[in-house]
């Protein structure tokens, strides 16, 4: 699919938690680069470098990814969020 904008946009992205939720973000970010966007992404320091070698923004939201990953794991299954 072909996308055409009229105007350049300014797209902040936010992930966390593992690579696998960041890199989909890298990809849509890349591409909407190429077309003359300024893209941003938020997540946590541990991402930095991939961000920046993808060439895009990076902007730190704090926190340790495996602190919060551990935290959901330990929680109780009914507490957790089901995004689906």
């Amino acid at each position: 699919m072909r996308l055409k904008f009229s105007r350049s946009m300014h797209s902040l992205l936010t992930c966390n938690i593992v690579t696998g939720d960041v890199e989909p973000h890298l990809a849509l970010g890349q591409e909407l680069s190429k077309h003359g966007h300024r893209v941003r992404i938020a997540t946590h320091s541990a991402f930095q470098e991939i961000v920046s070698h993808a060439g895009l923004e990076f902007f730190d939201i704090g926190g340790d990814p495996n602190e919060l990953m551990g935290h959901m794991m330990r929680s109780e299954p009914s507490t957790r969020i089901d995004p689906y």
